[in-house]
């Protein structure tokens, strides 16, 4: 049940993104991607995810992301999940890119780099917990208009029950993946 939760919001941040995109963005990206993410309690883990970023000519932004995989744990933390099960995040963050230039010669690539920050929920088999995120990446634009590479950084911070040591975790995560414009 709390992953439909936490898929429902993702899809209302989506929507709401779409609204302001309407209203007054410049630009739109869509990011399949793979992460790579580590913990304090998870051990390194592969999964999938989406993020859709908007970004408007002043270069502020919104940004709404799903992660999803399932969990490899340490034996510290398996009384509360076990590896296999699943593995979600949902956040929704505000972003502020602005343009670079890779390369000096005048065919040189371009590209976004951008900070995000904003509010984040994870799911750990049944055990959901809130928090927050600090985050930056780049966006590489190819010489196909619509189709670029992007590279992501995020520090999660949030809380979960742990019965073998404090709730407090901060948790990292690299992604990469293809960057499709519109």
């Amino acid at each position: 049940m709390n992953h439909r939760r936490s898929l429902l919001l993702f899809l209302m941040c989506a929507t709401g993104l779409i609204n302001f995109r309407v209203a007054m963005a410049v630009e739109q990206t869509v990011v399949p991607k793979v992460t790579f993410y580590t913990g304090d309690f998870l051990r390194t883990l592969t999964a999938g995810g989406l993020t859709y970023m908007v970004e408007t000519e002043s270069h502020w932004g919104a940004t709404a992301e799903m992660i999803l995989g399932g969990t490899a744990t340490d034996q510290g933390a398996r009384p509360f999940v076990s590896d296999g099960e699943l593995f979600l995040i949902t956040d929704l963050g505000v972003l502020y890119g602005m343009p670079v230039r890779l390369g000096l010669s005048e065919s040189a690539w371009t590209g976004s780099l951008y900070s995000t920050a904003g509010p984040m929920r994870i799911q750990l088999g049944d055990v959901t917990g809130w928090g927050g995120f600090l985050g930056g990446g780049l966006d590489i634009h190819t010489p196909i208009r619509w189709l670029g590479i992007n590279f992501d950084v995020k520090n999660f911070f949030y809380s979960v029950p742990n019965p073998n040591g404090g709730n407090f975790n901060v948790d990292i995560d690299l992604t990469v993946g293809p960057s499709f414009r519109f």
